[in-house]
């Protein structure tokens, strides 16, 4: 890049000004560079309602939510509704189920409202007769925090579920 710069006459002899001189050409201004990639943005996260946690932990030696004698065990679907505790929305909720019937091989399935799949659903066995077992199952509830149940038909002793942690979707 090249800079003219314009001068001034001579002085005169008498203590005149001497004339201005000439104005210089304006040099040439660079070219401007290329502009950068601009990185993408990223995704921003829903806000979660006022006051509530996005992950809600029960306090322990909370009662059992619901037994055998609440559920229906006629090996079809029935609404789980469990908005008494998640409220009305959906959720991600962690069930503590404890088992034991007269036979081997029975179940509890917990499965997504709205959803055929058996990627949307959980199922629990017992593994042999009159032996107690527990699973800690994931189901997701719809917007009005139910989610679907089955369990096999059997002389059920224990059936128990209990929501232990529920996060906010």
């Amino acid at each position: 890049m090249a800079w003219v710069f314009g001068s001034k006459g001579p002085r005169g002899s008498d203590g005149d000004a001497g004339a201005a001189g000439s104005k210089g050409d304006t040099g040439d201004t660079g070219a401007q560079g290329e502009q950068g990639i601009q990185g993408e943005q990223g995704i921003q996260g829903e806000q979660g309602e006022s006051g509530s946690a996005a992950i809600n932990v029960r306090e322990t030696g909370v009662s059992v939510d619901f037994a055998h004698t609440d559920l229906t065990d006629d090996d079809a679907y029935h609404d789980l509704d469990i908005s008494a505790i998640v409220g009305s929305r959906s959720c991600l909720v962690l069930c503590r189920v404890l088992l034991r019937c007269d036979a081997g091989g029975k179940f509890l399935e917990l499965r997504q409202k709205g959803f055929t799949g058996s990627a949307t659903s959980a199922k629990s066995y017992t593994n042999q007769n009159n032996v107690t077992v527990g699973y800690d199952m994931w189901v997701v509830t719809d917007a009005s925090g139910v989610a679907l149940y089955k369990q096999a038909a059997a002389v059920w002793q224990i059936a128990t579920l209990t929501v232990q942690v529920w996060i906010v979707l």
